[in-house]
């Protein structure tokens, strides 16, 4: 009777572990083509934006000739967190779009600075921005890419 109960034990151990390794678990997001354009359109607006300062002096490098800018891209930035809210199991990317609208948002207080010292930002100082959003996109980008291996396996 024993040995009958012990075989029966490791039968429902071995169905159950076969069952389980059976089923596919997302822990991540599916792909969405939609937000990696959004995340690759961001890029070039910031990249856009970076490159024109490099060659502007007095008064046109101040932030208050470059509002719209800022707007739009927070408005932006916005509608994507928004999108990626409505995806189930996306906090990663949630969590890069709210590094993505901090720095902006630095970048914005640190051009704000700037204009109140009658300059415009130092060449070093727009690098320093440039490789920090750089960074994220990068890294954005290779998670959305991820994502887009991950679904093209399933």
């Amino acid at each position: 009777m024993r040995i009958v109960r012990w075989h029966y034990g490791r039968g429902c151990i071995a169905a159950l572990i076969l069952t389980l390794s059976a089923c596919a678990v997302q822990w991540i997001s599916s792909y969405d083509p939609v937000t990696d354009q959004a995340i690759s359109q961001l890029h070039r607006n910031t990249e856009t934006f970076l490159s024109a300062l490099e060659n502007q002096s007095i008064p046109d490098c101040l932030s208050i000739n470059h509002r719209d800018f800022y707007q739009k891209m927070f408005v932006d930035i916005r509608a994507l967190h928004v999108r990626a809210q409505s995806i189930p199991q996306n906090e990663l990317t949630l969590q890069q779009i709210s590094l993505l609208q901090d720095s902006l948002g630095l970048l914005q207080q640190t051009h704000v600075l700037q204009d109140k010292s009658a300059k415009c930002m130092s060449p070093g100082l727009i690098a320093t921005n440039r490789a920090s959003f750089e960074s994220i996109f990068v890294a954005m980008m290779k998670f959305e890419l991820a994502k887009k291996r991950q679904t093209s396996k399933e």
